[in-house]
């Protein structure tokens, strides 16, 4: 989704597609672009119910549906709030793969207790391709538990051996990217900074993913610094 922005707050939302366009609608999302096409995102039609979904709807359909329909149902899925919202997650914990998961991770954070959600995530972290977990390590610390600390800590290991870890790239080391997710919710669920500070100041150095180092860990590392 690197190509979309996030959709503004709530309250903002009328305010901020006023002065947009709806460029494709699906079942399940609308892509807002502006004027000049300079600005785009996609937002979930869940936000404000024009998309329904029951339990047994997604369960008869689910195999019929192509990946990227898969994709795109998960996507806007965070915005659902019916009443079967737990019931869907677990489906999708059930039936979905690392693309439909990782998308996911935060909403089996946010709607399941850390009882079920953290062994689904532990595995997840476990199994998914170095450069494909900052979503999982987001989601572990949004379970609010001190049982994630040592799977991030494990994860952050994993990462760390990596040869491409600090390898420069045009776009984006993916593999960077998870490092810098991965210190951020330790740091979130309360590690101290002092155990990660030298890592951070190794990713600060990196060839080409210096700003993303700083841009979401500095705010923990940098004023706290004597």
């Amino acid at each position: 989704m690197w190509p979309f922005r996030k959709p503004p707050p709530p309250d903002d939302f009328s305010a901020y597609t006023a002065q947009m366009t709806v460029a494709r609608e699906t079942r399940w999302s609308r892509e807002y672009q502006s004027a000049d096409n300079s600005e785009r995102f996609l937002d979930s039609r869940f936000r404000d119910g024009s998309a329904s979904i029951t339990l047994s709807e997604l369960t008869r359909e689910w195999p019929e549906w192509t990946q990227s329909e898969k994709l795109e149902f998960a996507q806007a899925f965070v915005h659902y709030q019916g009443r079967q919202r737990a019931k869907i997650v677990r489906f999708l914990m059930r039936n979905g793969d690392h693309h439909v998961w990782s998308t996911i991770a935060a909403s089996v954070a946010t709607t399941l207790s850390p009882k079920e959600s953290l062994p689904f995530l532990r595995e997840c972290c476990e199994t998914c391709d170095i450069g494909r977990g900052a979503n999982y390590f987001r989601a572990l610390w949004l379970t609010r538990s001190s049982e994630a600390v040592p799977i991030l800590w494990r994860c952050l290991d994993r990462i760390w051996k990596s040869r491409e870890l600090f390898e420069p790239d045009s776009f984006c080391n993916f593999t960077t990217f998870d490092a810098i997710w991965c210190i951020d919710a330790l740091v979130r669920l309360q590690e101290p900074l002092e155990s990660l500070r030298d890592r951070y100041e190794r990713l600060k150095a990196h060839p080409t993913m210096r700003e993303y180092a700083l841009r979401w860990l500095s705010e923990h590392f940098e004023s706290k610094e004597s």
